[in-house]
């Protein structure tokens, strides 16, 4: 989350392997190696099987598109709520009932949101 800040509050790019890019930059660059599904990454596992390049631009550009469209509250409820010990599907569905959407929905809605121009 506080990469997503970083962007939000201070326009701060990324910096990973030595290149800086805004986090929706590096996202839409790496379209086709990022998760497509929450479980690839809503658990710890998951998490660490991917790139670093790949997935904290992914977690906090898609953390910066819940905090942007749909508020801090809803960000702080899915926050606090999700556990690490708790059942994968059980983490997904305390998002989608958050967020009032399925897991595919909300990844879907990201990614359009990558074409809108940076503001």
């Amino acid at each position: 989350m506080a990469v997503a800040v970083d962007d939000i509050v201070f326009g701060r790019k990324l910096t990973e392997e030595g290149q800086s890019k805004f986090i929706d930059d590096w996202c839409r660059e790496q379209l086709h190696k990022l998760p497509t599904t929450l479980k690839q990454v809503v658990n710890l596992e998951g998490f660490n099987s991917m790139e670093n390049k790949i997935v904290i631009p992914f977690t906090a550009s898609l953390s910066k598109y819940l905090l942007l469209s749909f508020g801090i509250n809803k960000y702080k409820e899915m926050y606090i709520r999700l556990k690490e010990t708790m059942m994968l599907a059980d983490n997904i569905k305390i998002i989608e009932k958050v967020y009032g959407q399925e897991g595919e929905d909300i990844l879907n809605r990201w990614q359009n949101s990558l074409s809108q121009p940076r503001s």
